[in-house]
């Protein structure tokens, strides 16, 4: 068995999402509204990528 070596643990993160740079109000029900969804949720922003590029 291989053992490859850890990076950082998250715990509590169900799930990961990486964003755009957008700078608008999030409604429920849009990904980036963390209550939006029943379980937490990692939020990671691409510094630099933006809508229209």
């Amino acid at each position: 068995m291989v053992i490859h070596a850890g990076g950082q643990n998250i715990c509590g993160a169900t799930i990961g999402v990486l964003c755009l740079e957008s700078y608008f109000p999030k409604p429920p029900g849009h990904i980036k509204n963390t209550l939006s969804l029943p379980f937490p949720v990692l939020n990671e922003m691409i510094n630099g990528v933006t809508i229209p590029n």
